[in-house]
């Protein structure tokens, strides 16, 4: 909120103050179900990990890991690669890294990298969990695949 390099200890504790209250106005909106499609801040407790430990309980899930200046799995030929926080890495030209299919000897041991299996199929399959219901839908991939491996 205050734009500053560096923040006294009185404009920290009025940043923090401010931003405690931005999430409780934000959780009391969802107390309230004003907030329906998903938990607020909710990837703050349940994260990409946290996600895909509790998938693997219930489908088959690509092997994946996070390396960074380390060789600690050797994947199949084709891996994807995510970033796991988005931000742009040339915010000059708006540079992103999306989901993106590669190999394992392409990448720089230098660089933070989440890895999984790249795994073909004719369908990407998404399931949401929203108000204790469970919501399910696939995508034929034929109609993005040939220019991308995520449709988002």
């Amino acid at each position: 909120m205050i734009k500053q390099e560096k923040l006294s200890d009185y404009e920290e504790y009025i940043e923090k103050e401010f931003w405690y209250v931005a999430r409780e106005i934000v959780n009391l909106a969802w107390l309230n179900e004003k907030l329906v499609l998903i938990e607020p801040l909710v990837d703050f407790r349940v994260g990409k990990f946290v996600q895909l430990n509790i998938a693997k309980k219930y489908f088959k899930i690509a092997d994946y890991e996070f390396r960074y200046k380390a060789k600690s799995k050797v994947f199949n030929n084709e891996i994807v690669i995510k970033s796991l926080t988005m931000p742009p890495i040339d915010k000059d030209n708006y540079k992103v890294l999306y989901t993106t299919k590669t190999r394992e000897n392409e990448l720089s041991e230098s660089e933070p990298w989440f890895i999984q299996d790249y795994i073909e199929a004719l369908y990407d399959v998404t399931t949401v969990f929203i108000r204790d219901k469970m919501f399910v839908f696939e995508l034929e991939r034929s109609n993005f695949l040939s220019k991308t491996v995520d449709y988002r």
